[in-house]
């Protein structure tokens, strides 16, 4: 299991070692940012994230997206539920 945190106004993304290890990351790989996030992020699941924390943040409600990523290795990996 993994944890992050996402610091809005600052843009800063922190994950979990654990995270970073369901992600096929070395322990402190993440880069940091949306965009680090975004990057590894199979690119049709995009749009659903994108929406699910637009939707979280008008809400001020918690996120809750499913999508798949790619590992370092290539293999795209399908969490049965993230959430924050």
């Amino acid at each position: 299991m993994g944890a992050w945190e996402w610091t809005i106004k600052t843009g800063k993304v922190i994950w979990s070692v654990g995270l970073e290890e369901i992600h096929g990351l070395a322990p402190g790989a993440f880069g940091g940012t949306v965009d680090d996030f975004k990057r590894d992020m199979h690119v049709d699941d995009w749009q659903v994230v994108e929406a699910a924390i637009e939707k979280a943040l008008q809400t001020k409600s918690e996120y809750h997206a499913i999508y798949r990523f790619q590992r370092p290795d290539g293999a795209t990996a399908v969490p049965r539920r993230l959430a924050a």
